[in-house]
């Protein structure tokens, strides 16, 4: 949790972004919903086939600081 706030005030970001939030909350122990970044329609599909139906799909900007390390 302390890594990814370090991380954004290293790159002067004055807020998290959904992504970093998420992370910090799990880190708490806290529970959240199944969650995954694609990159492809492809893997968009296998991986709400994993996770399972309904699903919801949100944009990331491609000059977002994410980066999948894994399923959310």
């Amino acid at each position: 949790m302390l890594e990814i706030i370090q991380q954004a005030i290293a790159k002067g970001q004055k807020t998290l972004s959904e992504y970093e939030s998420r992370l910090v909350i799990e880190s708490a122990g806290v529970l959240v919903a199944a969650a995954a970044l694609a990159k492809t329609s492809n893997e968009a599909v296998g991986i709400a086939e994993n996770i399972g139906y309904p699903v919801v799909m949100k944009a990331v900007p491609p000059n977002s600081p994410i980066k999948q390390k894994q399923a959310w």
